[in-house]
């Protein structure tokens, strides 16, 4: 695929108090790929996650050695608005939206902190999910769960995003609503080129929507491989994630 849009070497990540996160961690992403990150509860997931959309700062975090590279240039110590103005969007754990603001605001805020020529609109929200159209006035806190992950969708969407990082996007949500959500990630990967970095301690579920994927436990990535190669070989990957066996999954979701 050429040149990888994203690419992290020999990551370390330590919070204040020590808690040593990622140990020399290095994934990559190219345009328009579909890639995963899978491992159990404290591998390190989320911390991988704020390092790439550089809101390690924002948490007590150090990156103490290694670098992130993004579209050639490297953005280890950007500001998180700097990497939202260049296309790194977050769909965080917990969706992040406001509770007590409308749909509509809650849209709004993204698109303020864009320059204009990486704006999307309103409409475009309203035609990807016409649920929060009608909902548009509501306050977010009062919206579903899937809803609410709707609208972290649309609004990570709205930002025209070259990469976007999804962090346990399907954290709470039923299958069918997951489903949708990723058929919709998926569609945009493809037509317009954008990656999409899906983080996610369901294994299985990764697994199915991913061109390919890293195992991370213990702050290592620990095996790699295409989600094919993982899913039907992964023996010690499944041991990794504490689960039996992962052959045979695919009509699980």
């Amino acid at each position: 695929m050429g040149e990888p849009l994203l690419e992290v070497k020999g990551i370390d990540v330590a919070y204040a108090g020590g808690a040593h996160a990622l140990r020399e961690a290095g994934i990559d992403i190219s345009a328009g790929e579909r890639v995963g990150i899978i491992g159990a509860n404290g591998a390190g997931k989320t911390t991988i996650a704020r390092t790439i959309t550089c809101m390690t700062r924002s948490y007590r975090a150090v990156v103490r050695s290694g670098s992130v590279h993004y579209d050639g240039r490297d953005i280890t110590r950007w500001p998180a608005h700097r990497a939202l103005r260049n296309g790194i969007v977050t769909i965080p754990e917990g969706r992040g939206i406001i509770a007590n603001m409308t749909v509509e605001d809650n849209l709004r805020l993204v698109l303020v902190a864009l320059p204009r020529n990486r704006r999307g609109s309103l409409t475009e929200a309203w035609s990807m999910y016409p649920v929060l159209g009608e909902r548009r006035r509501s306050m977010a806190g009062l919206l579903s769960g899937g809803e609410q992950q709707m609208l972290a969708v649309a609004r990570a969407l709205l930002a025209r995003p070259r990469l976007i990082v999804a962090d346990e996007l399907s954290l709470g949500l039923a299958p069918k609503i997951v489903k949708d959500l990723l058929a919709g990630l998926s569609l945009r990967a493809a037509g317009e080129g954008t990656a999409v970095l899906l983080i996610e301690q369901a294994a299985v579920l990764s697994l199915q929507f991913v061109d390919r994927a890293y195992v991370l436990d213990h702050g290592r990535v620990v095996s790699t491989g295409t989600s094919d190669e993982l899913r039907h070989g992964g023996d010690m990957t499944a041991r990794y994630l504490g689960i039996e066996d992962l052959a045979g999954t695919e009509e699980l979701l």
